[in-house]
């Protein structure tokens, strides 16, 4: 402690009387720490339509978009709303040389824009192992890749889609902390032999665990990531959308699908490390979970709109968590 608080005292930091220290810097330590993310690299976005009081047109600052969030909310054509009012990116710039700004309009429309995302998740080193019956827990670090390649609008109200647009942005990279999760091929052999039908299980699987874990950790969902792929994915870097995963994990020659949950903030904040501990008590609380909803097929309150995941899912998801956590 005396080396950590000589050493704030040879920056300024900290002056020296007598046996104490005091803080002797013009500004106090929690001004240097967000919040919100872990990240200093916000984007500012600006209104081109505003006008003041004399209606001359006016660039406005109407809000900061964290960078981590900004490629999936913010991206050109995006409907971004402020206060419940909509508005139109018209450009996001984003490039080193630049400023992080994004420019938007005022519209007046009757949809929202949802993005359309690609991902990958990669193992870069084990750090702990452990082995159950019907599957295999492990955490370590792994790098984690994902990009926007495009968006659908979705009517208000109806939630119809009613249009889409593809987009250029650049893929976005994070080493992280995680825990996964790999099934044993003959705990998926007793589940079903249909490996669409196991997919979607397993989708399914993971979207409940996803949203269950942030209540033992005491975080937000958005804390955590989540993926269903495999032990041997693509090429390094080579991001996918959930269908082409899908057709990559349906035609695998080996089929060792695993369910990642990872650290949404880079170097990781030790959420992962709790998943791991806690694995077997959240796959009791899925299965409890998903007897307790009164839905048929699927719902966002256990295993996602059935939309998504498929009329099957639930079934193979409940059969899937007996399986792994007899």
């Amino acid at each position: 402690m005396r080396k950590l608080a000589a050493a704030l005292e040879d920056e300024g930091l900290l002056h020296r009387a007598g046996e104490r220290y005091h803080w002797a810097s013009e500004t106090y330590p929690a001004d240097h720490i967000s919040l919100r993310t872990v990240t200093t690299d916000n984007f500012v976005v600006i209104d081109t339509t505003h006008r003041d009081a004399q209606q001359t047109k006016k660039r406005n600052i109407i809000a900061e978009v964290d960078w981590g969030s900004a490629f999936a909310t913010i991206y050109p054509k995006a409907i971004y709303l402020v206060e419940s009012v909509p508005y139109e990116v018209q450009e996001l710039r984003f490039r080193e040389d630049e400023e992080k700004v994004a420019y938007v309009k005022r519209v007046n429309v009757d949809y929202f824009t949802d993005a359309v995302s690609a991902k990958g998740v990669w193992i870069l080193q084990r750090f702990e192992g452990r082995e159950q019956p019907g599957y295999v827990a492990e955490q370590g670090e792994v790098l984690v890749a994902e990009k926007v390649v495009g968006f659908k609008k979705i009517k208000l109200g109806t939630m119809e889609n009613v249009g889409s647009g593809n987009v250029d942005l650049p893929q976005q990279e994070m080493q992280t902390t995680s825990a996964w999760l790999t099934v044993a091929p003959a705990t998926l052999a007793r589940v079903s032999r249909s490996r669409e039908e196991l997919i979607d299980g397993l989708r399914a699987v993971t979207y409940l665990l996803h949203h269950l874990a942030p209540i033992f950790l005491l975080c937000d969902v958005r804390d955590l990531g989540s993926w269903l792929g495999d032990t041997t994915p693509a090429e390094t870097g080579a991001v996918a959308t959930r269908e082409s995963t899908k057709a990559r994990l349906m035609n695998a020659a080996e089929f060792n699908p695993t369910i990642y949950l990872y650290d949404s903030h880079a170097g990781g904040i030790g959420l992962a490390e709790r998943v791991f501990e806690i694995l077997p008590d959240l796959l009791r609380r899925g299965l409890e979970t998903l007897a307790a909803c009164p839905c048929a097929f699927g719902c966002p309150s256990c295993v996602g709109p059935v939309n998504e995941v498929g009329r099957r899912a639930k079934a193979t998801a409940a059969k899937l968590l007996r399986e792994l956590t007899a």
